[in-house]
């Protein structure tokens, strides 16, 4: 019995130093796995950051666009100028977006094409002459639309990081403007189509219509 005690000590004692090695070995990587969340965290709010005020400041000048109205030249009725430029997106070429979530990311890099697509459409609709009431009335309709989605990908943003919203004066609210707008042009849309539905003729024949009736000889 003397002689198993060392060795069945050492054993003990082997598997007690394995053990707390081990566990000392699955500590190490828990706190480096947490100071790589935490770093990729901390990048990633950082670049949701910057997505946020480039929404912001496209979401703006989408508003500016939107509400603004031409001048005419008074000699040539046909000439006109816009006070605002057209609004732009773009995002810096050496940021890796995916940090944001691929969702996030999926719909901010889409955005520049979607307001240059709006761009060159308009552009197509003066070339084809037809610079008037309808023209402009688009061109406000595709504006509000783009800085409507521009404040909604804003929101997200700032929900999933916990990004307050940018500072403006309390007398300029822009995402307002823009979504009383969408709703009031729906509402009219919406008349119109039931006033258009309600004037329409049926076209059913009724199963009641008046018919002559054969009275039976007596």
């Amino acid at each position: 019995m003397e002689n198993l005690a060392p060795p069945t000590l050492g054993l003990i004692v082997g598997f007690v130093t394995g053990a707390s090695l081990s566990a000392v070995a699955i500590l190490i990587l828990i706190a480096l796995s947490g100071k790589t969340w935490g770093r990729n965290r901390a990048t990633a709010s950082r670049l949701a950051l910057k997505a946020l005020l480039l929404l912001d400041e496209f979401a703006v000048a989408c508003h500016a666009a939107a509400f603004d109205t031409p001048e005419f030249d008074a000699d040539d009725p046909d000439l006109f100028f816009m006070h605002t430029d057209e609004p732009s997106l773009t995002l810096p070429d050496t940021v890796e977006w995916s940090a944001l979530g691929s969702e996030i990311e999926n719909e901010l890099t889409r955005m520049p094409n979607a307001a240059l697509n709006v761009s060159r459409a308009l552009e197509h609709l003066q070339t084809l002459g037809q610079a008037d009431q309808g023209f402009f009335d688009r061109r406000r309709v595709e504006y509000v639309k783009l800085g409507v989605a521009a404040f909604d990908l804003a929101d997200r943003i700032e929900s999933e990081f916990s990004i307050s919203s940018p500072e403006r004066p309390d007398f300029f609210r822009p995402r307002q403007d823009l979504l009383r707008e969408q709703r009031e042009r729906q509402s009219a849309l919406a008349g119109k189509e039931n006033t258009a539905q309600a004037s329409s003729p049926s076209n059913v024949t009724s199963i009641f219509a008046a018919r002559p009736v054969k009275i039976p000889e007596i």
